[in-house]
């Protein structure tokens, strides 16, 4: 547990500094050269947070959910229902997750007559605690989740689906992990953002161990610099717990 606080701490100094020498927060997106996404394999998964690298194939979906080109996604997630032979009604949560998105997620579930069969997500992340606080609420209505082939979930998205009952992945999704930033005033005493930054990484360890996966996840989030991106096999996703099934082929 010891060496795990001080992954934490180094990680913490990090980010704050970091952030001290931009005098801005870390930014999502670079403008760094695009290199068009390839496959990983084991020991080569980590790529670049650009989401312009990735591409939605509708020849793979067999017409069953329409993805959103990933770098045009919407800044807000956005709500669509599908029906899908042999998986039901499938709720779509498509966009980066925004404030106020928790909100909204509760009300456009308040307001159905029928609760869908399974909430899928094709997000590159965007508001950890909002992503917190939807998974907690599929949680609590004991929803499943479920990542469509070639849907995306990278950086906070993760966290909100763990929230389902079931969590089922197809292996042609992509799933993938970072550091978080954890907004702190400008000029906080080090001492006081570290041990908030702390806490912030607790919070989610605990919120994982809550839903059933296996916290020790976050030890690759916490390898992973935030502009870059680990990008989990499908090996890891059963081993870590993260998907309680997994959906070979178009997932049809």
């Amino acid at each position: 547990m010891k060496w795990m606080l001080s992954l934490q701490f180094s990680i913490a100094v990090g980010l704050i500094l970091i952030t001290a020498a931009s005098n801005t927060t870390i930014p999502i997106f670079e403008n760094r050269p695009l290199q068009e996404y390839s496959p990983v394999s084991p020991g080569d998964q980590f790529r670049p947070y650009e989401v312009r690298q990735f591409r939605v194939s509708q020849d793979d979906l067999e017409n069953e959910i329409k993805l959103g080109n990933p770098a045009q996604l919407p800044e807000n997630i956005e709500f669509e229902l599908f029906s899908i032979p042999k998986l039901g009604d499938v709720l779509l949560l498509s966009g980066r997750i925004a404030n106020g998105d928790a909100n909204r997620f509760t009300a456009f579930l308040d307001d159905l007559v029928k609760p869908p069969d399974h909430i899928a997500f094709h997000s590159p992340g965007g508001r950890l605690r909002e992503a917190l606080e939807i998974g907690r609420e599929i949680r609590n209505r004991e929803h499943n989740t479920l990542l469509t082939p070639n849907s995306i979930c990278l950086s906070s998205c993760p966290y909100s689906f763990a929230g389902g009952i079931t969590r089922t992945v197809s292996d042609k999704a992509i799933v993938g992990l970072h550091q978080h930033y954890f907004e702190q005033p400008k000029y906080l005493p080090v001492v006081f953002a570290v041990e908030a930054i702390q806490n912030g990484q607790a919070e989610t360890m605990e919120h994982l161990k809550s839903m059933g996966v296996d916290p020790a996840i976050s030890i690759l989030a916490m390898k992973t610099a935030p502009n870059d991106i680990y990008i989990l096999l499908p090996s890891e996703l059963e081993e870590y717990l993260l998907a309680t099934s997994l959906l070979e082929g178009s997932g049809s």
